[in-house]
């Protein structure tokens, strides 16, 4: 999470509260720091939660005519946070849908960390030899083209 460095959860949620304080500004920023508030919800592990507000933001994207990209976050947002939960195959499912839109949008970045997503899935599937060559085949265009905490985050995976 970029919001807590270090795990300092306890910072990134005052930091967070302050930030949600302020006078609301542009849509994106307001989009981020629920984003992040979303992020923040699943490394306390409050998932019940971080799902209810993850939806709701589905929802209001989806009534909103929101942009690919913004929709892409959220789907692989919707992956990770089911991987966490434990249910690898609903993750799957946003997941590959999510690289199916980035693929389509040919929103490169999205597309990595879509695979990224898909690749940790099948790590908590135990498939590790097909983890391993998704994540090979996409290290070198991450590594390149990236930044260094995503690359990091390949890395990592």
């Amino acid at each position: 999470m970029r919001l807590a460095p270090r795990n300092n959860l306890r910072a990134a949620e005052r930091l967070l509260s302050q930030l949600l304080a302020q006078e609301p500004c542009e849509p994106d920023v307001v989009f981020e720091m629920h984003v992040f508030e979303l992020e923040l919800l699943m490394r306390q592990g409050s998932y019940p939660i971080a799902l209810e507000k993850l939806e709701h933001m589905i929802s209001t994207v989806n009534d909103e005519d929101a942009d690919v990209l913004t929709r892409l976050r959220l789907l692989i947002l919707k992956a990770q946070l089911f991987s966490r939960c434990g249910v690898p195959l609903k993750s799957f499912s946003a997941a590959m849908r999510a690289t199916s839109v980035a693929w389509r949008a040919r929103l490169l970045p999205a597309l990595w960390e879509a695979l990224m997503a898909v690749a940790n899935i099948l790590l908590h599937l135990r498939e590790f030899e097909a983890a391993a060559k998704l994540l090979h085949a996409i290290l070198p265009q991450v590594s390149s083209r990236s930044s260094s905490l995503f690359c990091g985050a390949t890395w990592v995976l």
